[in-house]
């Protein structure tokens, strides 16, 4: 990696960085990452995570070079009771052009710091089976506890859905 990417933790998002990570998210799909994410959804998916994050419900780690955002990466905080040691991470994504760099490990790293000063102790995570990134997440310390059919929908067809955790102790 020629410049080391700077890592910040957002506690909100603002409408140019909706702006910039919309471009990202259409970037990572048209480059074939398996985001289950039309047009409408997108744009409504940062708007949702910053009002999220201004309400304190949630995090995000962003990948920063030269001022852009070149990668992000999304936790939510379990609001019942029960499950307030649990944090659900979501759209880990680097721009296709700067992979193979360990960016996605540093913003992975970073985020699961964050959490850990929040006092959350289980970390969950989801994605499509087929995606090529499970083992980027077992070499993180992640385990497989499920698998779900018929999880996602995309167009008319199914997937099947790998949910892996991580425990805190």
């Amino acid at each position: 990696m020629r410049n080391k990417p700077k890592i910040v933790i957002l506690r909100g998002i603002s409408p140019k960085q909706i702006t910039q990570l919309n471009i990202i998210l259409e970037d990572a799909i048209s480059h074939g990452a398996a985001l289950d994410v039309d047009t409408n959804i997108q744009n409504a998916f940062y708007n949702d995570a910053a009002f999220g994050l201004k309400n304190g419900d949630g995090i995000m780690a962003v990948a920063l070079l030269d001022g852009n955002i070149v990668g992000s990466v999304l936790a939510d905080f379990c609001k019942q009771s029960y499950m307030q040691h649990i944090a659900q991470v979501s759209k880990l994504i680097v721009v296709p052009k700067h992979r193979k760099q360990g960016i996605g490990r540093l913003l992975m790293l970073s985020i699961e710091k964050a959490i850990r000063q929040k006092g959350r102790t289980k970390i969950e995570l989801s994605f499509r089976k087929g995606n090529m990134v499970k083992q980027f997440y077992e070499r993180l310390g992640y385990r497989q506890w499920g698998i779900a059919t018929n999880a996602t929908k995309h167009g008319d067809k199914y997937f099947k859905e790998i949910f892996m955790e991580r425990i805190f102790r």
